[in-house]
């Protein structure tokens, strides 16, 4: 005879429910089941309950030279900090929570170090974008398929985005198509729909788990082309199952960053608009931009988050010049395994 013991504890919102042994263990709810938790699970739960905030997290000594000049002016142009204009830059950043500490001691956060010195990947490496071209299919993708482009983007979270957009924008790495119009004449076609992409890579730098010790991870395949992002899905009032569709499930917006975020919301890009509004409307407008599209396959994991646009026409390239606008939209998917 086995004996089965359930015990029932409660959600807190501030703390974990673990053993009392030596080395205490952990279970997270997946769906039906109950998975245990390792510490680099643990230590982000802890960090998505507020039981440790990384943002805050002491970084590094406060010395003027590590000031990214660019970053900070404009910051200064397009945010009210509550300061002088003309207060010195630690001023500033102190009253944004960018530098704390007692005077002879201060300090960068995390965050601060981040978003505002000259070279973060200094102190914090891997916090970058890294953009890959594999050449192969997605169902083939292994570990030991070698790139055959290789780039990463670094500096702060606004550099990182300004940089791959300029990048994107000017290389040729996708594809533009001639597509027929009905009437006569020709439309020019991209290969994905770059507003798409650029939500979901904007998305990804805003709310990863800098914690975790991994860039962002752009791969351009044969037939798709995935964004992963370090960190996992949270959602307050529902439960995520392992796979799920965008078409069924809306997302709610949960601030992994709320003092990045609040940053990005206040510096402008090159077309005059926040980097990211506070809206919660970046998988609204990947929704929205893709609504054309067959249900969507999403699938979620306990460390990284995957956007992915699968090319269902690659390797049919007569057939995509002989369809409407539309219909190229029309094939394309959004799943984040």
């Amino acid at each position: 005879t086995h004996l089965i013991g359930l015990v029932y504890a409660a959600y807190n919102a501030h703390a974990l429910c673990e053993t009392t042994e030596r080395q205490p263990r952990l279970w997270i709810r997946a769906g039906r089941q109950n998975t245990p938790v390792d510490d680099q699970a643990r230590d982000s739960l802890k960090r998505q309950k507020r039981l440790t905030d990384y943002e805050i997290a002491r970084c590094g000594p406060v010395t003027v030279e590590d000031i990214d000049a660019a970053v900070m002016g404009e910051f200064r142009r397009s945010s009210t900090s509550g300061v002088s204009s003309d207060s010195p830059d630690v001023t500033v950043l102190r009253a944004v929570g960018a530098i704390d500490g007692t005077s002879g001691d201060e300090y960068f956060t995390n965050a601060g170090y981040l978003f505002f010195t000259r070279n973060p990947q200094r102190r914090l490496p891997s916090r970058s974008i890294r953009l890959l071209r594999l050449p192969v299919k997605l169902r083939d993708a292994a570990p030991g398929v070698t790139p055959d482009f290789d780039k990463e983007f670094v500096g702060s979270p606004s550099q990182q985005i300004r940089q791959i957009r300029a990048f994107l924008l000017e290389s040729g790495f996708f594809k533009t198509f001639q597509v027929r119009r009905p009437a006569g004449g020709f439309d020019q076609v991209p290969e994905y729909p770059p507003i798409a992409l650029d939500e979901a890579i904007v998305n990804a730098v805003a709310h990863r788990d800098y914690a975790v010790t991994e860039p962002i991870t752009c791969i351009a395949y044969r037939d798709g082309f995935v964004v992963r992002n370090p960190g996992r899905l949270r959602q307050r009032n529902q439960t995520i199952p392992d796979s799920f569709s965008l078409d069924t499930v809306r997302l709610e917006s949960n601030r992994n960053n709320p003092l990045l975020l609040e940053w990005l919301s206040r510096m402008r890009d090159d077309n005059g608009s926040p980097y990211v509004r506070l809206l919660s409307e970046g998988t609204e407008s990947l929704r929205w931009l893709l609504r054309a599209c067959p249900p969507q396959s999403t699938k979620s994991l306990p460390h990284r988050l995957r956007c992915c646009f699968p090319m269902t026409w690659n390797g049919v390239r007569v057939s995509i010049q002989a369809r409407a606008r539309s219909n190229v939209l029309r094939s394309l998917r959004i799943c984040m395994p």
